[in-house]
């Protein structure tokens, strides 16, 4: 997702330096904030890439059957399974069938599995856009969360792939002084950049 981990506890130590540069004297951080608008990522396109993946395992699982129970019919004859007394232990297809899906599991599996775990994870997040900083939440699995100040951020990209387009959302990239922080699958993603820019440029104007 590439946010940086930091506990809930801590977002107004991390957003001391800001307040008091500006003169502000509030113990918590809610009652510094004018505008605050929650939103939430929309990564129903994913679930096309996860259904193509995990059928793609299966037909690929099914294609390895086929092809390795003609190779064992054809190299290994029946008179070696009885001189060794397996003939009555092995059966073609279940030999055929435990070699098709470990095979299909390593190539197909672990990206369906990964997939899964970014859109969940993807999902589970909150973004939310203040006149102060950016704050992002992560629900999914173990909570984190990452508070963006506006001071930090260098520039932001956008992006979009084909399916992103179909579905109207977009991913947005924002450049900052420690790192990149990927905001994935947002609606309107063009318009929350730009919302973004605005409440940059307008904190960059408040008197320090």
């Amino acid at each position: 997702m590439g946010f940086e981990t930091e506990a809930f506890e801590n977002l107004e130590e991390k957003l001391e330096e800001e307040i008091r540069t500006r003169n502000l004297h509030l113990v918590d951080y809610h009652q510094i904030l004018t505008f605050e608008e929650k939103l939430y990522p929309k990564p129903f396109w994913m679930v096309i890439p996860v259904l193509a993946n995990f059928f793609s395992g299966i037909i690929f699982a099914l294609l390895l059957f086929f092809i390795f129970n003609e190779l064992i019919a054809r190299f290994i004859t029946f008179d070696i399974l009885k001189k060794f007394n397996l003939y009555s232990l092995i059966s073609y297809n279940l030999i055929s069938g435990v070699l098709a899906v470990i095979i299909s599991m390593k190539f197909f599996m672990k990206r369906t599995l990964h997939l899964v775990f970014a859109f969940f994870q993807i999902l589970g997040t909150e973004i939310i856009i203040t006149d102060y900083f950016i704050h992002l939440k992560v629900r999914a699995g173990k909570q984190r969360s990452r508070i963006i100040p506006y001071s930090s951020i260098v520039s932001i990209y956008l992006r979009k792939n084909l399916l992103q387009k179909v579905f109207r959302v977009g991913d947005i990239i924002i450049e900052t002084t420690t790192g990149r922080i990927f905001l994935h699958s947002i609606a309107d993603h063009e318009a929350v950049a730009m919302e973004i820019l605005d409440w940059k440029k307008k904190f960059e104007e408040v008197p320090k």
